[in-house]
């Protein structure tokens, strides 16, 4: 095989072959295929580094369901909301956010970084990504006529597998939202109906505190001269019912402007990095700093409930 379409694995680089100053790892066969939300998976190999781990994830791609996508969004207009284009994303072939965790022995460990490229045939792709293509294509035995997502995981650990080892790991899709009705904040504990726009369920949702701050922003040449105000906002609320399935978030508005940091629910996140952001059916939203003028509103946005799979890798 060519040097170039050769397939190695150094801890940390971000990039097929990125050779730096460790040793690069020793690979582990484990081509374990699965479904999860749809899409088709294989994690073909695991390497074992001196200063951990990394797992690779393979995501197949059908090359015409792309095409279809891309000639969808070729006769519509792009979205100007992000809400809208996080909707949007969510129909993308080649987007599939999610969540990998593993586990030596039962100990999970701590993530360290990752990178990843996608392949559809028939696109043009510049020489360093046409050759982490053809190895990967190669080294796996994929088919050049198919796409996929390529995703490469670090993970550290302070010693290298052992055949005595057993390794897991579990995947878990981030689904994207199904935007809901909009409202304002008028009066502490005001109840506000909705109806949930994933099933349909009449809910409430009860306000139990609005923070809204306001900060002056003064000129760099002038103290004195108030140039602007930076605003943000913080909200405790409670659902009722709460939904059993799925997740809820809030996306705050100001006029046209989104001012929130759209992100998945902390409930799909495992619950040691849960941050105590749902305590006894209390949930927080936030936004960003702003400095659009207008009054806040808030956007409900609904999850659907997260698929995930749990995976022996080895031994």
């Amino acid at each position: 095989m060519n040097d170039k379409k050769e397939l190695r694995c150094y801890f940390g680089s971000d990039r097929i072959n990125g050779k730096n100053n460790t040793r690069p790892g020793v690979e582990q066969r484990v081509n374990k295929e699965f479904e999860l939300a749809g899409r088709r998976f294989v994690i073909p190999s695991v390497y074992s580094c001196a200063a951990g781990l990394a797992v690779d994830v393979i995501m197949k791609v059908d090359a015409s369901a792309y095409f279809a996508y891309m000639k969808k969004q070729e006769n519509a207009a792009l979205p100007a909301d992000p809400v809208d284009e996080l909707v949007m994303r969510g129909s993308d072939p080649l987007a599939f956010d999610y969540l990998l965790r593993v586990s030596v022995n039962g100990r999970e460990l701590d993530p360290a970084s990752g990178f990843g490229l996608s392949f559809i045939p028939c696109l043009e792709y510049d020489e360093e990504e046409s050759e982490a293509i053809e190895a990967l294509i190669a080294h796996y035995g994929l088919l050049p006529g198919g796409g996929f997502v390529f995703q490469r995981r670090y993970f550290r650990r302070s010693r290298r597998i052992t055949d005595a080892d057993e390794l897991t790991a579990k995947l878990t899709e981030l689904p994207y939202p199904v935007p809901g009705p909009e409202f304002s904040i008028e009066a502490k504990g005001q109840p506000i109906p909705f109806v949930d726009p994933l099933d349909g369920t009449e809910r409430n949702i009860e306000a139990i505190l609005e923070n809204v701050m306001s900060n002056e922003l003064r000129s760099l040449e002038d103290r004195g001269a108030i140039v602007g105000v930076m605003n943000s906002a913080s909200l405790l609320y409670r659902v009722e019912p709460e939904p059993e399935k799925g997740g809820i978030a809030l996306a705050g508005r100001v006029g046209k402007d989104v001012v929130s940091e759209l992100r998945y629910p902390y409930s799909f996140l495992p619950k040691d990095q849960n941050g105590g952001r749902e305590t006894e059916n209390r949930r927080f939203a936030s936004t960003g700093p702003y400095r659009t003028a207008g009054k806040l509103r808030w956007q409900i946005l609904r999850y659907p409930e997260a698929d995930s799979i749990d995976l022996t890798l080895l031994p």
